[in-house]
């Protein structure tokens, strides 16, 4: 019995993460979950591809960059940057089936999470190490802004007559 239950579970888990998020695509209603994840891309960026080589579940996962509920063009952003970063050559698939330019347009959505995820995708399509350069845009915008801060507090020092101290935000 214990065996049975060991193997009923392992196959319905792999059954049923990959068989959810499909039915999920093509029902074209999109909600935040397990399937939505890097573990899961990590796990099932194959299967992508699809049993014909198609990626038919990408082409819809585009399709849905238009819709006009603004979590399923949010996750649908996500999910073809994960597949991007997951899947072999995932970059030349998505922007030879058009992705790019239909998440470019979603960087000036009026929904923050929607600009988000957008500006998140086009960096993993355009950029080879997305998560570096990510990471040093965010490091140069700190350093910026401690700069910014140095600036201001000079500026308000100099005209109230109070003695300047330079901040190191260096540390």
């Amino acid at each position: 019995v214990t065996i049975l239950h060991k193997l009923l579970a392992k196959n319905y888990k792999d059954l049923t993460r990959w068989e959810v998020y499909q039915n999920e695509i093509e029902s074209g209603h999109l909600q935040w979950g397990s399937v939505h994840t890097e573990a899961f891309f990590k796990e099932n960026a194959s299967m992508m591809e699809g049993s014909d080589g198609d990626f038919r579940i990408v082409k819809v996962l585009i399709a849905l960059l238009s819709s006009k509920d603004e979590d399923v063009a949010a996750i649908a952003c996500y999910d073809i940057g994960e597949f991007v970063r997951h899947y072999p050559n995932g970059r030349a698939i998505a922007k030879r089936l058009g992705a790019k330019e239909l998440v470019m347009p979603l960087i000036e959505h009026e929904n923050a999470d929607v600009q988000r995820h957008a500006l998140q995708c086009v960096s993993k399509i355009m950029v080879q190490n997305w998560e570096v350069r990510f990471l040093c845009h965010i490091v140069l915008s700190i350093s910026f802004l401690g700069k910014l801060v140095n600036l201001t507090y000079r500026y308000f020092a100099f005209f109230s007559k109070i003695p300047v101290c330079k901040i190191n935000m260096s540390t």
